[in-house]
């Protein structure tokens, strides 16, 4: 008799996967692991993907990464140009688009959090850092800091470590909290303090 797959097998292995993936990166998780979690045998996993990394492209899809850049994009062409972050008038379209983001990153918290800290050796490997050389790059421009070409290559250091910390900081609340009030909670303290670094570079 032909056995058939089942969609509710499959999505007990991709949550148990995201749960592994952003617990260990890719490169720490393992079939087995994602196995026991999933309370499904090894063999049984092997049926549903090949390997571990079609199960890493089914749990986080590229559809799911080009999803959440888009959206941080957005954010970053909003952003009034010229004007120091604490300073951002409250109706700005940059902060709807900052609320857009904040909510597709806590409805996606797991995800999110893999593509910040576990792409090694997948084809998303070096997400982070490509987001934080486009960030640096970015804020040079919105935060008027073209005009200061003596001392460039300093502000694209201080920018590059500015938002180093940041996503550091954002993969720490994430994995510490799962409740959606505590993830606010936090990222809006960190984010006056990421802000507060951001002014005193365009002071």
């Amino acid at each position: 008799m032909a056995q058939f797959l089942k969609d509710h097998v499959r999505d007990a292995i991709i949550d148990a996967a995201l749960y592994e993936f952003a617990k260990h990166g890719f490169s720490g998780a393992s079939i087995a692991g994602i196995a026991e979690r999933s309370g499904i045998s090894t063999g049984n996993v092997y049926r549903y993907f090949a390997s571990k990394a079609k199960l890493f492209d089914a749990a986080v899809p590229r559809s799911f990464v080009q999803a959440f850049l888009k959206r941080f994009r957005q954010r970053i062409a909003a952003y009034p140009v010229g004007t120091q972050p604490d300073k951002i008038p409250k109706h700005s379209p940059y902060l709807r688009f900052s609320e857009e983001l904040l909510e597709f990153t806590i409805t996606n918290r797991l995800r999110v959090l893999i593509i910040l800290e576990g792409t090694d050796g997948t084809v998303h490997e070096g997400f982070s850092t490509k987001l934080q050389t486009e960030l640096s790059k970015n804020a040079i421009q919105t935060l008027g800091l073209t005009k200061l070409t003596n001392n460039s290559t300093i502000i694209f250091a201080l920018l590059r470590d500015v938002y180093r910390n940041y996503f550091l900081a954002l993969g720490s609340i994430l994995r510490r909290f799962s409740d959606e009030s505590d993830i606010r909670t936090a990222i809006d303290i960190y984010s006056k303090y990421h802000l507060g670094g951001l002014a005193m570079i365009a002071s």
